[in-house]
């Protein structure tokens, strides 16, 4: 593209109309005249802004440039006047005796600038006919990495959980939490950008704010909970995260407060000794700066406390991947876990 620079350079200079500038415009390197060094530095600043072959200062290297040079250029010997159509002959560098052909078309635009120049058709420098003039061509703009990750979940939970990538909704046991026996595991997709929160909401069976199942019935009984969770890169299977001691929880459920509860032939809920406690979601707590310091860890279980059956054993589950629920089993009936990840 410079040498086709370098070549408009020669047309330009044999111009058959000059302006006189002051103080020789597209003398570049400032040693009193203009001459072919000028033009090669133009030449190799050609479509930049660099300021050293920006001749009429507007902000970029361009054919206004050239042809302010070339107007001036007095390298081979001064520029032909109006009446005086004598060319001086330019050999071009590397190519020895090709002629322009009185039929090659010329340019009708002239650059709005305060020089202007005419190329005579049948000019003696030689012209590369295979090599197109330059063109302002946009400069192509770097797409910046993505984030986003496509993510699946596995969980399997005892009795009820919903799943959320901050605050959205991804997916939610397909069994209601009304149904008393309900050990299924679940599987979906989702898509995810760094950073993001992980977010559980697990929920045992219970008949009321007793915590009692089965009230009335010769098994009546404290209910117990459980949840194992895994998710995987969808493309490569690498572990994304797993349920285990570093989801941060809190419970937000709790009964009965006195486990002799469950011996209460009518046991009724906020009387002891079936007192409860029942807290509201903190606000905003499914969020990636959500402060969750205050809240404790999760709590790790064997299969043999839990006792997982039914879908726990459809899914193949990384070695990692523990079982976890808050600190009592029987008693902690609604907890909320969050796990932040900050990073692939």
């Amino acid at each position: 593209m410079k040498k086709s620079v370098l070549w408009l350079f020669m047309l330009l200079f044999t111009s058959s109309a000059t302006v006189v500038l002051a103080q020789l415009p597209g003398d570049v390197n400032n040693d009193g005249t203009v001459d072919i060094f000028d033009l090669s530095i133009i030449s190799n600043h050609y479509g930049t802004s660099n300021p050293i072959g920006d001749v009429n200062e507007d902000g970029k290297v361009d054919i206004f440039d050239i042809a302010i040079a070339s107007s001036n250029y007095q390298g081979a010997g001064p520029l032909p006047t109006a009446t005086d159509t004598t060319v001086p002959t330019v050999q071009n560098p590397t190519t020895t005796s090709t002629s322009v052909p009185t039929d090659t078309p010329t340019s009708t635009n002239t650059p709005t600038n305060t020089a202007t120049s005419t190329v005579p058709v049948n000019s003696p420098i030689p012209v590369p006919t295979d090599t197109p003039i330059p063109t302002d061509t946009p400069v192509p703009t770097e797409t910046p990495a993505s984030n986003s990750i496509s993510i699946k979940g596995e969980v399997w939970a005892d009795n009820w959980f919903a799943f959320y990538l901050n605050d959205s909704l991804v997916a939610e046991d397909s069994v209601p939490i009304t149904t008393e026996r309900s050990f299924n595991a679940e599987a979906f997709t989702f898509t995810a950008d760094y950073p993001f929160v992980l977010n559980l909401i697990m929920k045992d069976f219970k008949e009321n704010d007793t915590g009692l199942e089965y009230i009335g019935a010769n098994n009546q009984q404290m209910g117990d909970g459980g949840l194992i969770a895994q998710f995987t890169e969808t493309s490569t299977g690498q572990v994304i995260a797993v349920s285990n001691s570093d989801w941060k929880c809190t419970v937000i459920h709790e009964a009965p407060l006195d486990k002799s509860c469950a011996n209460e032939t009518n046991p009724v809920a906020g009387v002891a000794p079936c007192d409860f406690i029942s807290l509201d979601e903190p606000v905003g707590w499914k969020l990636i700066n959500f402060d969750d310091t205050g809240w404790t860890n999760a709590t790790l279980y064997t299969t043999e406390q839990v006792r997982p059956k039914d879908g726990y054993d459809q899914i193949s589950w990384n070695p990692s991947t523990r079982l976890i629920w808050g600190a009592d089993l029987e008693t902690d009936n609604s907890i909320l876990c969050r796990l932040k990840i900050d990073t692939p």
